[in-house]
C-alpha cells in the first residue's frame, strides 16, 4: 500500500519545529527545495525515474508514478513499479486532437481537457497520486503520413498554440489554495515528426526556422498558459540529442520562452542517445550509462521516462556513479547540485499539486467561485489571450 506523499498532515499554521518541507504556509518550491536538503544522494537519485520514483519512508515520501496519458482521457495509472504504468479500461475516451482542432473551438477544448483532469482527480488513488499526464501533443502535422497526426492540433504553429494552451488550462486548472489540479506536458520537444527515425535522425534547420516554426508554439503555450512540464524528443536537433541538448532546453525553453517547470525524456531517450544515435559530444567517445547520464541531467533533463526502449541503466542507479566520477559536459562538471536541481524541480510539481498534505474538512469536488492565481503567479491580463474565450469561475478541494 502506497503512503501519502507526507504521512503527517501539516495545519495551515505554522507548527513550532515543523520542517519546512511539511508546512504549507511555505511555496512549493520553498518546501521542495528544504526536502531535497534532507535526502542523501541515492534518495534523490530514486526520485528521478518516471516508473516509478521510490518511497522515502523516513521523511514520509510515497512511491510516485510519472508516466501517464490524457490525450483524449485518463488513459493510465502507475500502479506497478518497474514496468509501463498498465491502460485503464474504465475511463471516458474524448475525440481526438485533430477532431478539436477541426471545431475551430478553444473553448471546447479548455472544457475537454478539464472533464479529463475531473475524472483523473477521481480515479487516482487517494486522489493525489500519479496527476503528472504526458499530454499534450503539440507536435506539428506536417505530413499526411506520419502516423500520429491525429494526436495534433494540425500544421499551423498559431492555431496548435491557441488550442494547446487552453487544453493546458483546462488540464491544469485555476488554483485553488495554491494548488493544480493535474500537471500537462507539452510533447514532443522538438521537430520530431517522423516515425521511420524518430529514434535516431537529426532534424537539420537554420535558427529561424527552429524558433517560428518548429517551437514556435511551445513558447506561446508556455507564455499563455503554463504548463508545468515539457517532454524531450528521441530525435537530435542539429546533431545534439533533444535530450541533452542545451540549447533547446536552456537558452530557448528556459531563457527565452520563461519555462519553469520540469523537463521530462521521452521513455528512455537518455539511453537511446548511447544506443541508437550513438552520439559522441564534442569527440570525446561513446557514451556510457554514467556519461549519458551526466549529459542530460546538466543540461536539465530531470525526469527519466523510463521502461521504453530501455537496457539496465537508468538516472536511479546511476547518478550516484556519475557524480563520483566528476565527468565533464557541455555544462560543466557534473555534480551533486546538478541532481538537486532537477530533484527540487520533481517536487514543487508534486507539491503543487497538494500532494503532500490534504486540506482539512475537504469531502471531495466543489466549485466555488475563484479567479487565476496558480503557485503565487499573479493573474493573467486578458489582453495576454489572441482570442476570447469565455473562462468560468472553478475550484476544487484536494
Amino acid at each position: 500500500m502506497l503512503l501519502p506523499l507526507v504521512v503527517t498532515a501539516a495545519d495551515t499554521a505554522a507548527v513550532a519545529g515543523t520542517p519546512i518541507y511539511l508546512d504549507r504556509g511555505y511555496s512549493p518550491g520553498e518546501r521542495a527545495a528544504d526536502l531535497v536538503e534532507r535526502m542523501t544522494l541515492d534518495e534523490k537519485a530514486s526520485q528521478l525515474v518516471s516508473s516509478q520514483s521510490a518511497a522515502v519512508p523516513r521523511l514520509g515520501v510515497a512511491a510516485y508514478g510519472w508516466w501517464n496519458e490524457a490525450a483524449h482521457g485518463v488513459a493510465r495509472e502507475q500502479t506497478n513499479d518497474g514496468d509501463q504504468p498498465p491502460n485503464l479500461t474504465n475511463t471516458t475516451s474524448y475525440p481526438v486532437s485533430l477532431s478539436l482542432a477541426s471545431s475551430w473551438d478553444p473553448e471546447l477544448v479548455r472544457r475537454e481537457a478539464s472533464m479529463i483532469s475531473d475524472e483523473a482527480r477521481e480515479v487516482v488513488r487517494d486522489n493525489r497520486l500519479d496527476l503528472d499526464f504526458y499530454s499534450p501533443t503539440v507536435n506539428l502535422a506536417r505530413d499526411p503520413r506520419w502516423g500520429r497526426n491525429d494526436e495534433t492540433f494540425g500544421e499551423d504553429p498559431f492555431l496548435t498554440a491557441v488550442l494547446g494552451a487552453q487544453f493546458v488550462d483546462g488540464l491544469q486548472g485555476p488554483a485553488r489554495d495554491g494548488y493544480l489540479k493535474a500537471v500537462a506536458t507539452l510533447k514532443h520537444y522538438a521537430a520530431n515528426n517522423s516515425e521511420s527515425n524518430r529514434l535516431n535522425g537529426s532534424s537539420d534547420m537554420d535558427e529561424r526556422t527552429l524558433r517560428e516554426y518548429y517551437t514556435a508554439q511551445f513558447r506561446d503555450i508556455i507564455r499563455w498558459a503554463r504548463p508545468g512540464s515539457v517532454m524531450s524528443s528521441y530525435n537530435s536537433v542539429n546533431g545534439v540529442p533533444a535530450a541533452a541538448n542545451t540549447h533547446l532546453i536552456g537558452t530557448l525553453a528556459r531563457q527565452t520562452y520563461g519555462f519553469d517547470g520540469y523537463f521530462t525524456s521521452d521513455c528512455d531517450a537518455v539511453f537511446e542517445m548511447m544506443a541508437g544515435q550513438n552520439w559522441q559530444p564534442n569527440g570525446s567517445g561513446l557514451l556510457d550509462q554514467y556519461s549519458r547520464t551526466a549529459y542530460a541531467l546538466s543540461a536539465g533533463e530531470d525526469l527519466n521516462c523510463t521502461q521504453g526502449y530501455h537496457d539496465d541503466w537508468n538516472y536511479a542507479n546511476t547518478v550516484p556513479g556519475a557524480v563520483a566520477r566528476s565527468i565533464r559536459t557541455q555544462a560543466g562538471v557534473f555534480n551533486e547540485f546538478d541532481v538537486d536541481v532537477s530533484v527540487a524541480r520533481l517536487f514543487t510539481a508534486r507539491m503543487a499539486l497538494g500532494s503532500s498534505t490534504r486540506s482539512r474538512g475537504c469531502r471531495g469536488w466543489r466549485r466555488p467561485g475563484s479567479d487565476w492565481p496558480r503557485m503565487g503567479v499573479s493573474p493573467k491580463p486578458r489582453n495576454a489571450w489572441p482570442w476570447r474565450a469565455r473562462r468560468p469561475p472553478k475550484a476544487w478541494c484536494c
